[in-house]
């Protein structure tokens, strides 16, 4: 993370105008939502931080994956994030703070989200541009996928760096047989995934497993390998 993304919205905020800083604003997020996952169409809307209409929704041309609504907040304290839970985290969007969440506001979120809040996503610049996949780990890009169609909790740079972490050690260790390893990955992405997306990065460690020699019954965790994603897939045909 090097925080170009961060630097990208505060020139942007910095404009002469009020029209060319949201422009400027929702062009620089619109395109690091689409360099996230390129199977999403990021549909912008025309408001900006309003209370109630995102900014962006996320569509993506698999049935069975919702569209989610994206919100950018100009104010990342956890005094308003939290009414935003509170308001509209029952439809589980993602919210983007366009500042990044400072480490008294994340313990206030965890603390405050209501319980119908606790799909929705939380996070900031500095999280959304670490989890960019990098060009020379294919593997990255499932995680990048999921997070956008499943991500839940707060999220911040370091929470983004360990749930990478995690789906590296996950893919590593089924291909090396190591049950533990793998064990300890899925608890950390399940903290930040919703259930079909941890799932379905469970069920591609299984195939990656089964495919190096790994005896089916001895992987650590229960998967019903039915959601291996089109990303998933396309790694294993030309990358795997």
């Amino acid at each position: 993370m090097n925080g170009s993304l961060l630097v990208s919205i505060n020139n942007a905020l910095d404009a002469d105008t009020w029209s060319g800083s949201v422009a400027g604003v929702k062009k620089a997020m619109a395109n690091a939502l689409r360099e996230l996952d390129a199977s999403a169409s990021v549909v912008e809307t025309e408001y900006f931080n309003h209370s109630f209409v995102p900014d962006y929704k996320l569509t993506w041309a698999d049935s069975a994956t919702p569209d989610r609504d994206v919100y950018l907040r100009l104010d990342s304290s956890a005094e308003f994030l939290t009414g935003d839970l509170q308001l509209i985290g029952e439809s589980k969007p993602i919210f983007i703070g366009l500042s990044a969440i400072e480490e008294d506001d994340l313990l206030a979120l965890q603390e405050a989200a209501p319980d119908d809040a606790q799909q929705s996503l939380v996070t900031d610049p500095n999280a959304v541009e670490g989890l960019v996949p990098g060009a020379d780990e294919a593997f990255a890009r499932l995680l990048p996928s999921a997070f956008l169609k499943g991500g839940r909790g707060v999220v911040r740079d370091r929470e983004a760096n360990e749930m990478t972490d995690s789906a590296r050690q996950l893919f590593d260790a089924a291909r090396a047989h190591t049950a533990g390893a793998i064990t300890r990955a899925s608890s950390v992405l399940d903290t930040h995934l919703r259930s079909a997306q941890h799932s379905s990065l469970l069920n591609f460690g299984r195939v990656i497993w089964e495919a190096t020699g790994g005896e089916p019954a001895s992987f650590p965790i229960p998967t019903s390998l039915s959601g291996v994603t089109d990303e998933g897939l396309r790694f294993l045909l030309s990358d795997g």
